[in-house]
């Protein structure tokens, strides 16, 4: 992973797309994710956004070789954050088949629906409803990042680090829980559901 990185700073996205296309599905997934959000940072740091991308990746390979699972993982956020210039949902399908890309967007917010909550809570019934046991455990990783990120953050930070967020503490407690309940109701045994809900009670806590 340390190589691909490294390789794509000084990649174009269609030499990333040509390059990916010589490996195997979930590496070049990470070699695309790496191109299309370059440039990018994690809220509220300065930290280069494919952090993140990689470590949903890196979580899910301790559990699983599934390509479609892993590619998934790295591209979880690309249809919602990245240019559909740059890269769109078409350009997924052919780098990467439907089921990467069906799994994709059923992580993938609703660009229609501006309100938090409502887009949010959309998003939740959209997993819900799908059952899909793929892009479960791609909102789990990609939660469980997320969240142990914050209270990282929050421990160096304190109270203070809330205001990186336009949704406060309330918000993002009821966020994170209400994800844990949905994942918990489809896969309550799973080690990375686990794992997050270890995380979300740490944050019910604060």
């Amino acid at each position: 992973m340390a190589s691909l990185c490294g390789r794509v700073s000084t990649l174009s996205m269609d030499s990333a797309r040509k390059q990916a296309k010589r490996l195997p599905l979930s590496q070049g997934a990470l070699l695309v994710a790496k191109a299309a959000h370059q440039g990018q940072l994690r809220k509220g740091t300065n930290l280069p956004y494919i952090i993140h991308p990689y470590s949903v990746y890196g979580n899910l390979r301790v559990y699983t070789d599934d390509q479609v699972i892993l590619a998934a993982a790295a591209l979880h956020d690309v249809l919602e954050d990245v240019d559909p210039l740059l890269y769109g949902e078409q350009d997924m399908r052919e780098d990467f088949g439907d089921d990467v890309t069906n799994t994709v967007l059923l992580v993938t917010k609703d660009p229609t629906i501006t309100t938090w909550r409502e887009s949010n809570i959309a998003y939740i019934k959209t997993l819900q409803t799908a059952g899909d046991e793929r892009a479960l455990l791609v909102c789990a990783s990609d939660k469980l990042d997320n969240l142990a990120t914050s209270l990282h953050d929050y421990a160096r930070l304190g109270e203070s680090f809330w205001n990186r967020f336009a949704a406060g503490k309330t918000d993002q407690i009821w966020w994170y829980t209400s994800v844990f309940n949905m994942l918990h109701s489809f896969l309550p045994n799973h080690p990375i559901v686990v794992l997050y809900g270890q995380k979300v009670a740490s944050l019910n806590r604060l």
